[in-house]
């Protein structure tokens, strides 16, 4: 799937990706989830299948009573540039997640939105997650929770 400029919006989730077939080589670029009475994003972490290859760029998640984007299983899943604001969690990284990129985002409060419950919030055991030149600033509660084995970071604002 190559999704471009899609608006998912006001429904119980945005983009929901669970399947019995592998899922791989995905890509969402400049799209919206946002005011779902659940996640914006739900990358279903009871999927049974190979979930590989998922890319989020520029997207916009906001309002969402549940997380932003809940990455709840898959490897070599990558969020960039993206914009999660007033959410449960901004990102939340599920205990079936692994090689996950979370790279020049903003999850926190703009000056137009408030910020999240949580900003990052890793479930352990996910694993090898890298967390690089994100905006951590402005969370209700705790800008990163959880501290699993194998997490880089560098260059975030907390």
């Amino acid at each position: 799937i190559y999704c471009d400029s899609c608006f998912f919006d006001a429904a119980w989730t945005g983009i929901l990706l669970q399947a019995l077939t592998p899922i791989e080589r995905c890509r969402f670029s400049g799209c919206w989830s946002s005011s779902h009475t659940s996640h914006g994003v739900l990358i279903s972490p009871d999927v049974p299948a190979l979930v590989d290859t998922i890319e989020f760029q520029n997207h916009h998640s906001f309002f969402n009573t549940g997380d932003g984007i809940h990455i709840g299983k898959g490897v070599n899943v990558k969020v960039e540039g993206s914009s999660c604001c007033a959410n449960l969690s901004g990102i939340g990284v599920g205990g079936n997640a692994r090689h996950v990129i979370l790279t020049g985002n903003k999850i926190g409060s703009t000056q137009a939105m408030a910020g999240n419950q949580y900003g990052v919030y890793l479930i352990d055991p996910c694993d090898y997650v890298i967390l690089s030149a994100n905006d951590l600033l402005g969370n209700l509660n705790q800008n990163l929770v959880g501290n699993p084995a194998h997490v880089t970071q560098a260059a975030n604002l907390m």
